[in-house]
């Protein structure tokens, strides 16, 4: 308080630690990581998002999710989320991920026919995660080491289901039982050819557009 700091509490994956040598101090290596002059930073990318990172992972998400799916720019948070119809796919940096967040939320109630995924790096989960848990009807994890997200990314991709809003009750899909078989399809290891997890979202976003939406 006294220096006026905010201090964000960053989790990374332990392989990351070890790639930027901060293991390695203890033991007296003083040549590998950060100790070799590399800035800290490379190794928390905080301002790179799936489109820089694994852009194959968004376009493999919109033809395994069927329909027409739109991913969108950074500048197309501000304007066409609020005044286009059509499904979108946000690929935030975790460092303005609570930023996408907001617009997303804003989109959901005034265009809510919409649907929406979102995908971001678990990084600086603590500033949008807890919000993107209340608006979301199913959420999981990409795990690393599967076929679109190597383990030299270390951390898993937060992936977030917004279906539209229901006409009727339970008024979302998330009370529904889409969401229970949706989770057992895309738990644990990921299949060597994606084969589990692409039928078991296209079987989730055909059921959920069955019903009627607002």
């Amino acid at each position: 308080m006294l220096g006026k700091l905010f201090i964000h509490l960053i989790w990374v994956a332990g392989t990351r630690m070890i790639a930027q040598d901060t293991d390695g101090v203890s033991r007296g290596d003083l040549s590998n990581g950060v100790l070799s002059g590399r800035e800290m930073l490379e190794y928390v990318p905080l301002n790179l998002g799936l489109h820089e990172r694994a852009p194959e992972l968004a376009t493999w998400f919109s033809g395994a999710c069927g329909g027409d799916w739109k991913i969108l720019a950074t500048r197309e948070w501000f304007h066409e989320a609020h005044t286009q119809d059509g499904d979108s796919i946000w690929c935030p940096p975790p460092a303005i991920a609570d930023a996408a967040l907001e617009q997303l939320c804003e989109t959901r109630h005034t265009r809510p026919w919409n649907a929406h995924i979102f995908l971001c790096p678990a990084l600086l989960t603590s500033r949008w995660r807890k919000r993107l848990s209340k608006v979301t009807d199913a959420m999981f994890t990409v795990p690393v080491g599967s076929y679109l997200w190597a383990a030299n990314q270390h951390e898993p991709i937060v992936v977030a289901l917004i279906c539209p809003l229901l006409l009727s009750r339970p008024w979302q899909v998330r009370d529904t039982e889409l969401v229970v078989e949706l989770r057992h399809q895309m738990s644990g290891v990921w299949s060597a050819d994606l084969a589990r997890e692409w039928s078991g979202l296209r079987k989730f976003w055909t059921d959920a557009r069955e019903w009627p939406s607002v």
